[in-house]
């Protein structure tokens, strides 16, 4: 039975790429340029995921050590000097 159900199920794909043999092909480019752009981007991605997973657990370091650091607001930074404007 299973043998025959593969079989049945080999005729009817071939049937359907047969038949759509030109969407088929557009939707494999399409597929293509997809995987390339996401394997473009990936990288950057989970480098990005990884920097904030490791300030997260920072984070949670500093708040099992220091629960009162979410009540407390830290010391302001002093402001950034203005830029020296390039001589004429």
């Amino acid at each position: 039975r299973t043998a025959a159900s593969l079989e049945s199920a080999s005729r009817e794909l071939d049937t359907l790429v047969k038949a759509g043999s030109d969407d088929l092909l557009v939707g494999l480019q399409e597929f293509r340029f997809l995987m390339e752009t996401f394997s473009r981007y990936s990288e950057p991605v989970g480098q990005s995921l990884d920097s904030t997973a490791r300030n997260f657990q920072e984070f949670s370091r500093q708040l099992r050590q220091n629960p009162g650091v979410l009540l407390r607001a830290g010391e302001p930074e002093p402001p950034l000097a203005p830029a020296a404007e390039p001589a004429r």
